[in-house]
């Protein structure tokens, strides 16, 4: 059965405080969105939906380099709204197996999604969602399960009851299902809810009622999972990421002296041998190679640097080519082209 992925990328982020739609603020080097893509495309290489909305002007030229298709909720009336617009576009693909993601969440681990997926398949479930479990459950789902276990449905915080609200297991917002199968229980959503708006996890209390209910996939790392929805959260979600970039460059033979004062996007390209020192930025799709050693405090931008080769203190260098064993700086300021 063929597949395709949807990304949630419609709304505004009001608790961001920003003129910025939520999806297009910052993230080393890239947008929020645009490392989610960049994920999900090493999982999958078919049809790409993203439903935009608020300022789609500015989010929509974003996806072209990811062969991304967008899709117009216009207005948002939540996230079962979301899916009713992707309708047209799913039954021109025809039969197909659908996972669909929030487009705040751009940590999402793309492997585990796979490993879901492949379960989701061979399982046939109607539809499974991603689960988490959180010490502080405040502004996510709940999930609620019956006597033997089973998926009944979720209930937003909004609409909780005090008990409900004391449920640690939430839901992640990724959702594996079938098209067009699921599509058919769209049509009975409702808006009685305290925001008003189509919930798409009332699917999975349909589904339940039906006797079908949802499978459930526990996520190996819930912060992975966590949506991006205030200014503080987005830099913690920059810390994870930087810690992670870090620690696998170490495992491959980098030498990284202060792990936490430097900054390397996930497009660079660093060999074996390579030693950073304090305060480093390495960005864009900088390369390092073997035994380049780059002293604190200096900016790399999309430079290409041969074996070898010393950076000293202080300098900042941008679309730089530089050949084996040469000393640059301290205080060199290079341009594109050099």
């Amino acid at each position: 059965m063929r597949r395709a992925i949807i990304v949630l990328a419609a709304g505004q982020g009001t608790r961001m405080k920003s003129p910025r739609p939520k999806v297009l603020h910052p993230f080393m080097g890239r947008t929020i969105l645009e490392h989610l893509l960049q994920s999900l495309r090493t999982i999958h290489d078919g049809p790409l939906l993203v439903v935009v909305g608020h300022q789609a002007d500015r989010v929509a030229p974003l996806l072209p380099p990811f062969d991304a298709l967008p899709i117009l909720q216009e207005p948002q009336q939540g996230t079962g709204h979301a899916l009713m617009a992707c309708r047209p576009v799913l039954a021109e693909i025809g039969p197909c197996e659908v996972l669909l993601v929030p487009g705040d969440a751009p940590l999402l681990p793309a492997a585990e999604l796979g490993t879901f997926w492949k379960t989701f398949s061979a399982q046939g479930y109607p539809l499974a969602l991603v689960t988490v479990e959180l010490a502080n459950p405040a502004g996510y789902g709940r999930i609620l399960r019956g006597a033997g276990g089973a998926v009944e449905g979720v209930v937003e915080e909004r609409d909780a009851t005090q008990a409900q609200r004391s449920i640690r297991e939430v839901n992640a917002g990724v959702y594996f299902f079938r098209s067009p199968d699921t599509l058919g229980l769209l049509d009975r959503l409702r808006t009685n809810n305290v925001q008003g708006e189509y919930y798409l996890t009332d699917v999975v209390a349909e589904l339940g009622r039906s006797g079908r209910p949802a499978a459930a996939f526990a996520a190996s790392a819930p912060d992975l999972y966590m949506g991006i929805n205030s200014q503080e959260e987005l830099a913690l979600a920059i810390g994870r990421l930087r810690q992670n970039v870090a620690k696998g460059w170490m495992a491959e033979g980098v030498t990284i002296l202060d792990p936490s004062s430097v900054w390397i996007e996930p497009g660079v390209q660093l060999e074996p041998g390579v030693l950073l020192h304090s305060g480093v930025h390495l960005c864009g799709d900088t390369r390092l190679e073997r035994n380049v050693e780059v002293r604190p405090y200096s900016v790399l931008r999309s430079c290409s640097i041969g074996e070898g080769t010393l950076v000293r203190e202080h300098c900042v260098l941008e679309g730089t080519r530089c050949g084996p064993g040469c000393i640059i700086g301290p205080f060199c300021r290079t341009r594109e082209g050099t």
